[in-house]
């Protein structure tokens, strides 16, 4: 038999737009009878469409089997915790942030080239990656229309893209390997951390 604990803190629901943060969720799973191991997991529930569907987005999470020594392994988890809330509260500020600095041509470019993961995106391209390339821009286009042009909408242009075409009806079409969309869209959420640093204010 399982226990599960869990704790959701809501947003404020107000005039919410895609990308927002819609909930934090804390959850921890233990197994009264060891068949279950120990587990706890913080994540980000953001609006991902306007007809209400949301994305996941993780903070951290850590499981642990029942051996002989897990008690100790749990109390580590513990002492690490008030690290990972700061770490937590990093990854709120900087998607905050997002949403203050401009959108810019050079920022696209390179964000397609992360997340396709090619050096150019103006040369040498197959049919299917100009295919990408225009499905990715017209839903960053999508986004800078409700969200305004912001580094924010940019990253959610891209959020959108791995929402409804990456795994779902248009996949023959528009083939991308889903098992590396996090890592990619990680790498566009941390080059735009790095580039707000010095971009322009909206």
């Amino acid at each position: 038999m399982n226990q599960i604990a869990e704790h959701e803190i809501s947003a404020n629901d107000q005039n919410r737009n895609v990308g927002d943060l819609v909930s934090t969720n804390l959850r921890i799973v233990d197994g009264r009878d060891g068949n279950v191991g120990f587990g706890i997991g913080l994540s980000h529930r953001v609006l991902s469409c306007t007809n209400g569907m949301t994305m996941q987005k993780k903070g951290f999470s850590y499981r642990l089997k029942h051996t002989y020594n897990v008690k100790n392994r749990v109390m580590g988890i513990i002492e690490k915790l008030p690290k990972l809330a700061e770490t937590n509260n990093q990854f709120l500020l900087d998607y905050d942030n997002l949403g203050k600095k401009a959108i810019t041509e050079q920022a696209i470019k390179q964000s397609l080239q992360l997340f396709l993961d090619v050096k150019d995106v103006e040369k040498d391209l197959s049919p299917q990656m100009i295919t990408k390339i225009d499905k990715i821009r017209q839903c960053v286009s999508e986004e800078v229309e409700q969200k305004g042009k912001t580094l924010n909408a940019l990253l959610n242009g891209f959020s959108r893209f791995t929402t409804h075409y990456t795994n779902g009806k248009e996949t023959a079409t528009i083939s991308v390997d889903y098992g590396q969309v996090g890592k990619r869209f990680t790498r566009v959420f941390e080059f735009l951390n790095s580039y707000a640093s010095d971009a322009v204010l909206v």
